[in-house]
This record gives structure tokens, C-alpha cells and sequence, in this order.
């Protein structure tokens, strides 16, 4: 088992925990992101960004394993999310539907949810100054409304060290697990009466 910070799933994490294991080479709980991006790229300042973002959010770091017969999330300390850049030439570069199956591709390529990260990026160069980001990432780490905070706080960080600065995201208050602990204990006893 790898190690790190243990936590309860959540009630919705405990939902697709199941569902995944009813059907664990399904792609049905991932969810993509693919953004145009037009103009000059540091790829190493947009690796290095969503590195950043994977750091600040421990559900991004997360793996999940049974533990006394319950499924537990544990946060790894630090991982690394590669992002291979794949060129894409001739008709692949040029058609729309050429880009969405290899996108698809992309996302149905299953999860092994004990091994941290559930998310993997890519970055598809059409031409020297035009690209896709795309990212996948399982649904026991993110929701629709999230990836949003995700591309967000990637273009935050981006900008900062392709400015050759530091980011300057505000910190988080609480992270995922600990409204798993609190949602757990909340419904612990008669508060789920």
C-alpha cells in the first residue's frame, strides 16, 4: 500500500468506488478537459504548472485501497504527472474529428485507482504556436464544477512562471478529505437518523 494521509471516502466517493469495481475497465467516471491553447507555450512552464496545481490539491494525490473492509482514500506526499507532448501532423492536425478520437482515446484508457495519480495530462502540438491541453481525471477526484478551478488555477500558475515568478494562489482552507472526515462524522450515530 502506499503511503501517506488516510481518510474516509466521502458518501459520493463510496458510490463510484462501488460502481468502478462493478466495472473497473469502464471509463464512464472520467471526466476530460481539453483547452485550445493559440500563441507562444513554455511546455515546461505549463508542466510545471499543473504539477503545482496536483501539489495543492491532495485529492489529486490521491490512490484508493481497501482498509479492514472499507475503502479509504490515501494522499501521497508528491507525485509527478507527466505531459507528454504528442505532434500532430497531416490530417490528424488539420480535422476536428481526428483530434476528438484521439482525445477519446485519451480518456478511455482506464485508472488503476491504487496508484496515485488518478489524472493524467497531454499536450497535443497542431503547430508551432497552436496546442491542446487535454487532462483526464477519475470522478472519485474531481467533479464537473472542479475542473474548472483546475484550468483556472493551472493558467494562474502558468502565467507566474512563464513570468519567471512564484504563483500566487491564496491557500486552501480545508482540502477534500477533511469534508470526508466531517461528513463521515456527521453521519456517525443518530445524525444520519
Amino acid at each position: 500500500m502506499t503511503t501517506g494521509y488516510v481518510f474516509p471516502l466521502s458518501a459520493a466517493q463510496q458510490r463510484l468506488w462501488l460502481l468502478q469495481q462493478i466495472e473497473p475497465a469502464s471509463a464512464a467516471y472520467h471526466l476530460a478537459g481539453a483547452v485550445e491553447l493559440v500563441g507562444p507555450l513554455s511546455v515546461e512552464a505549463l508542466g510545471r504548472a499543473l504539477n503545482a496545481v496536483v501539489d495543492r490539491h491532495e485529492a489529486l494525490r490521491s490512490a484508493f485501497f481497501l482498509r479492514d473492509g472499507a475503502p479509504v482514500q490515501v494522499v501521497v506526499e508528491s507525485v509527478e504527472v507527466p505531459l507528454p507532448v504528442r505532434v500532430l501532423r497531416g490530417p490528424d492536425s488539420e480535422s476536428p474529428d481526428a483530434r476528438r478520437r484521439l482525445l477519446a482515446a485519451e480518456v478511455e484508457e482506464p485508472f488503476d485507482l491504487t496508484r496515485a495519480p488518478c489524472l493524467r495530462a497531454s499536450l497535443f502540438r497542431l503547430a508551432p504556436e497552436r496546442h491542446v491541453f487535454s487532462f483526464v481525471v477519475h470522478h472519485l477526484l474531481a467533479d464537473g464544477w472542479s475542473l474548472g478551478v483546475l484550468v483556472r488555477e493551472i493558467g494562474a500558475c502558468y502565467d507566474a512562471f512563464a513570468s519567471g515568478e512564484a504563483p500566487q494562489l491564496a491557500p486552501l482552507p480545508i482540502q477534500y478529505g477533511d469534508f470526508a472526515i466531517w461528513q463521515q462524522e456527521t453521519l456517525a450515530g443518530d445524525g444520519l437518523a
